[in-house]
């Protein structure tokens, strides 16, 4: 048997060798996969409000344009008619801050609901589906693309030829709804489809590109947007499925 023993030493250390250089190859296969770049898609707002008599249709329709298309669709909920008397239960101050920012860029005196608008740079109405398909149309050949990796926290953005302001929409996905107790839609059942619950900006890239941290709490739509509430290059949601 002892002159067995050697041959056999031999064999289990090939063995052990060879396990060593495959968990090698796993490791080094580990760390050459790279991270899926996300795909920008085109972002569609719509700003609605309770005390608006054709927001409850709007909302409705919204939605239907939403599940039709390949967009990242969020419902704004915004106060700016609650000097009529009732109180929207859903605005919030960021919410009508941005809209308002962003028919100053589009050149508009003031907001209106419910509105719809396309990228930042084109709206309609949203009670009919047809202007709104046009308005698509419209921006989705003016869209660029850009580099983006997101895991929930870290954002890594390389590509864009200009400085870029990035948002963070927390919404809830699918469908809520509101019954108003009092004004225009009193009693009537409101939907909203993913309602926007918070806003917040992540921070300002350069054309270089660059990293920022920017967390998700459950759902939220990353967007892209020049500054000054400016052109939406893009976004992306999270989680992706």
């Amino acid at each position: 048997m002892k002159k067995f023993l050697p041959l056999a030493l031999s064999f289990s250390l090939l063995a052990g060798a060879s396990q060593s250089i495959a968990e090698d190859k796993s490791v080094e296969k580990q760390d050459t996969v790279s991270v899926q770049e996300e795909t920008l898609s085109p972002f569609v707002e719509l700003y609605t409000s309770q005390s608006c008599p054709r927001c409850p249709k709007a909302n409705e329709r919204f939605k239907e344009f939403a599940l039709e298309q390949d967009i990242i669709a969020v419902t704004f909920p915004v106060d700016i008619w609650d000097y009529m008397g009732w109180k929207d239960t859903f605005a919030q101050e960021e919410f009508t801050a941005r809209q308002k920012a962003i028919n100053t860029h589009m050149g508009r005196r003031g907001p209106y609901t419910p509105q719809a608008v396309f990228n930042g740079e084109k709206h309609c109405s949203a009670v009919k589906k047809k202007p709104m398909e046009r308005r698509l149309k419209d921006t989705r050949n003016a869209r660029d693309e850009i580099k983006v990796q997101y895991d929930g926290a870290e954002l890594s953005i390389a590509g864009n030829d200009k400085p870029l302001e990035v948002w963070i929409v927390d919404y809830t996905p699918g469908d809520t709804f509101e019954t108003p107790k009092s004004g225009n839609n009193s009693n009537k059942t409101m939907l909203y489809h993913n309602r926007a619950i918070d806003l917040a900006s992540a921070g300002t890239v350069e054309k270089s590109g660059g990293i920022l941290q920017a967390n998700c709490q459950d759902h939220c739509a990353i967007v892209f947007q020049e500054p000054a509430h400016g052109k939406v290059i893009g976004a992306i949601k999270y989680p992706n499925s």
